[in-house]
């Protein structure tokens, strides 16, 4: 990460700072969709993916929770 952060202000004048650290991550290609577990704690953040969106149907946010529990 340091390297990383490094990087970015050398090169492209923008600060990084370390946010949330993830054992495992899963990233999709829309903005702030993704899951991850925390390397500390093993809990699971879901941003914007299907269990967390208003308009999908309940059955199928159930399954989605499950699967990732």
């Amino acid at each position: 990460m340091e390297e990383i952060t490094e990087w970015s202000k050398r090169e492209l004048d923008l600060d990084l700072e370390e946010e949330k650290t993830y054992q495992f991550l899963a990233l999709s290609d829309r903005k702030k969709n993704y899951l991850g577990i925390y390397k500390d704690t093993k809990y699971v953040d879901k941003k914007g993916l299907v269990a967390k969106k208003k308009n999908t149907p309940e059955f199928i946010r159930t399954a989605f929770n499950e699967l990732i529990e």
